[in-house]
């Protein structure tokens, strides 16, 4: 049974029934993100978290795990933008154009609310300020076992 503030959703990307949690590798996650992105389900996720994040510059499997955290992390901006412009005042019309409708490219579907934490750990990673600054994130470090 769920707990307070858990829903079940239905099917998982992955094909399975009312999954709460996924444990997953790191291509099956890239592979559930694309999935998401697809059915436009990506708000349905609320936490990742990934276990050996030093795992991102192995040359074999490090690239799933840079364009899953990638995905993530240009899809929370992105809804952030469009947020943010939804928000804003209209801009005033100039030169007979309504520069509020007026667009040089097809509209596109309004992004869905998109908020997801991501924790990454790794008791190895070294470049800890560049990955921070790639994920937007906080450093937390601890020497506690």
């Amino acid at each position: 049974m769920p707990g307070p503030g858990c829903r079940r959703v239905g099917s998982a990307p992955d094909g399975t029934q009312d999954e709460l949690v996924a444990v997953v590798t790191m291509e099956k996650a890239n592979s559930t993100v694309n999935r998401m992105m697809a059915e436009g389900r990506l708000g349905e996720l609320v936490c990742v978290v990934v276990d050996e994040a030093h795992m991102v510059g192995d040359p074999h499997r490090g690239i799933c795990l840079e364009l899953c955290l990638t995905k993530l992390r240009f899809a929370a901006a992105a809804a952030a933008a469009a947020a943010a412009a939804a928000a804003a005042p209209p801009l005033p019309a100039s030169r007979g154009v309504d520069v509020n409708t007026a667009s040089a490219v097809p509209s596109q579907p309004p992004l869905p609310s998109f908020s997801c934490q991501l924790v990454c750990m790794s008791a190895t990673m070294s470049g800890l300020d560049d990955m921070c600054g790639w994920l937007g994130a906080r450093l937390f470090m601890t020497n506690f076992r």
